[in-house]
């Protein structure tokens, strides 16, 4: 039985495939009318159409994504004067970042500052290449991201552990 409509799905599908202006997604989930009768001719039943289910229509549950006007409202209360080009490549750090989609768009805009600042204005990466650890990197380029920060408005100190 499964042989047979794999056959028949197979034939339809390359049949279809220049003749039809359907992407071929919509062309594989259906049995032609002739298919069907010609299993019916030899005994055999095919199985029951299934609704098509596209991974991209289905959204996982859990907390909300911060939406991009959100993280930039905060963006901009955290650090009024950065430049507009480093602006939005903060801002689509922290939507592109897998880590920061459940997190509030102060938190979200807040690490993904940081993290930017460390990474783009700092000795941060050539010390890990050094064969510093993240701590001590962090500790030797805490004073350059502050005086990036304060250029840029922002009234908050790091923590520790940032």
């Amino acid at each position: 039985m499964a042989p047979y409509a794999a056959r028949s799905e197979d034939t339809k599908t390359s049949l279809d495939r220049s003749s039809s202006r359907e992407p071929q997604w919509a062309r594989t989930s259906r049995v032609s009318a002739p298919s069907a009768r010609e299993a019916a001719r030899h005994g055999r039943r095919l199985a029951p159409a299934r609704p098509l289910v596209l991974d991209c229509a289905v959204l996982p549950s859990g907390p909300p994504v911060p939406k991009r006007s959100e993280v930039e409202a905060a963006l901009r209360r955290l650090a009024p004067r950065i430049p507009p080009h480093e602006f939005g490549a903060v801002v689509d750090h922290a939507l592109d970042s897998r880590g920061l989609k459940s997190s509030a768009p102060e938190t979200a805009a807040w690490l993904s500052l940081v993290a930017y600042v460390r990474h783009a204005f700092t000795d941060y990466d050539e010390l890990l290449t050094q064969g510093y650890d993240q701590d001590s990197a962090r500790y030797f380029v805490a004073d350059a991201i502050e005086g990036v920060l304060g250029e840029w408005g922002v009234k908050r100190r790091l923590a520790a552990e940032e």
